[in-house]
């Protein structure tokens, strides 16, 4: 498959120089029983999909009357055949998987044609992923590629781990796949306040109060919400919050008050 402008020196399986004549090209020895029926299994490797011709001799290559067949071989490949990604809990992510026809460009042989991509699940709780094969196209001239996109989302609390297999398949049966795996490590929450600083004038004997609120921006749960204060400011306090635990966005204030006594000494503090 297919035949070589320029023949190229080679090994046989018996690692014999020979010269190649073919782009791809396999010389087998086989034994025939009394009535010249012999059996030899043929794999190709990647990238020798495509049109094959079967020439078979007696004794010695091109000696005798040899006989001939043809047998198309046809392939299919994704890349990456497998993929693992880290991502936390809460989080939404996509990645491209390519598949191509291994065959030669060589502009001769037949297209494959009814390309699907199928998204299987395999493990995993919270854990939700959709392919997107819009733009993927449904026929694969020799050596042309493809692609899909697959979508993730994860929630709170999901599973540590998640398996997918995204599966490709052709009217003519070619096939292959992509083994998905996820490592999934808990959100991170982080407390803002919506002011950085409270600034403030007062006199010895007076109280002040002021309402500051908090935001979740991570995206993981934010639980046990305390306010702590100076310990070397006791005029100061700071309230209980409207809520201790916070889910992503979500929000909660507290009041904190200054009510220096008339003993304090006047300064900036």
């Amino acid at each position: 498959m297919p035949a070589l402008k320029e023949p190229i020196r080679s090994v046989d399986a018996n690692g014999k120089e020979i010269l190649m004549t073919y782009q791809a090209e396999e010389i087998v020895f086989v034994d025939t029983d009394e009535n010249g029926a012999y059996s030899s299994v043929f794999t190709p490797f990647t990238g020798e999909a495509g049109e094959w011709t079967v020439n078979a001799y007696g004794f010695k290559k091109l000696l005798g009357t040899g006989a001939s067949t043809s047998v198309t071989v046809w392939g299919l490949v994704s890349s990456p055949t497998a993929l693992t990604l880290t991502a936390t809990e809460n989080a939404q992510f996509s990645k491209e998987i390519k598949v191509r026809n291994p065959s030669p460009k060589n502009g001769d042989g037949a297209p494959l044609t009814g390309l699907t991509a199928a998204l299987v699940k395999k493990s995993g709780s919270g854990v939700s992923a959709t392919l997107d094969a819009s733009a993927m196209a449904r026929s694969l001239a020799q050596g042309a590629a493809t692609s899909v996109q697959l979508n993730v989302s994860t929630a709170l609390g999901c599973s540590e781990t998640a398996d997918y297999e995204v599966i490709f398949t052709t009217d003519q049966g070619a096939y292959c796949k992509t083994q998905v795996h996820l490592n999934l490590v808990p959100a991170t929450p982080v407390p803002v306040t919506d002011q950085k600083s409270v600034a403030l004038g007062l006199n010895p004997g007076d109280t002040v109060s002021r309402v500051l609120t908090v935001t979740n921006k991570g995206k993981g749960t934010l639980s046990g919400l305390k306010a702590s204060v100076p310990a070397g400011l006791p005029w100061v306090s700071a309230g209980s919050f409207s809520k201790t635990t916070l889910l992503p966005n979500e929000s909660a204030t507290f009041t904190v008050t200054f009510a220096p006594g008339e003993a304090v000494a006047l300064g900036q503090y």
